[in-house]
């Protein structure tokens, strides 16, 4: 598996592979109009949108094997002044969940955020009903600060954890 920094290039790449996930994963949250229509249309408006014109706090990082993309994390540095940087997304395809990837995405976004701030926090949103997805998290250290109504992409609003490293190295280091 090879780790590197995304590119201008990989903006369809990084779109479907955030396309199927959502679909994949998403169902009984986001409404399946939104799943099933416009999803990837949005997907791609917004990574062109991050990707063609990034900023110093984004940074966004690649799993590949083979020239196949297999999982990308994304992070914005200083995102909240109180709970730090924001981990925006991690997304592994389902053929190579299980295998440490997500694992690696996030401690590298991480370990990028560390390295531009080493005194903020580290957190996410994860919805509710993303069981599986709050458990490997809670796994890796992080706490469920708080639950809010939010509002979804595509309509309609769902329960989202704040999940939180309020020392990220203690996520980086195992301390």
């Amino acid at each position: 598996m090879m780790y590197r920094e995304a590119t201008g290039n990989d903006t369809e790449q990084i779109a479907l592979l955030h396309t199927q996930s959502w679909q994949r994963h998403y169902r009984g949250i986001l409404n399946d109009e939104f799943l099933d229509g416009d999803l990837g249309k949005n997907r791609l408006e917004t990574w062109k949108s991050r990707l063609q014109h990034p900023n110093d706090r984004q940074y966004i990082i690649l799993a590949e094997e083979k020239a196949i993309l297999c999982g990308f994390a994304c992070v914005f540095a200083d995102e909240d002044p109180l709970w730090g940087a924001l981990l925006d997304n991690l997304h592994v395809l389902a053929p190579w969940k299980g295998q440490g990837i997500g694992t690696k995405l996030l401690k590298l976004a991480a370990q990028w955020s560390y390295n531009y701030n080493p005194a903020t926090g580290f957190y996410l949103w994860v919805f509710t009903k993303n069981t599986r997805a709050r458990r490997f998290y809670e796994g890796l250290g992080a706490v469920n600060q708080a639950v809010v109504l939010k509002e979804n992409p595509g309509g309609g609003s769902a329960d989202t954890c704040r999940y939180v490293w309020t020392d990220v190295k203690k996520l980086l280091f195992d301390v």
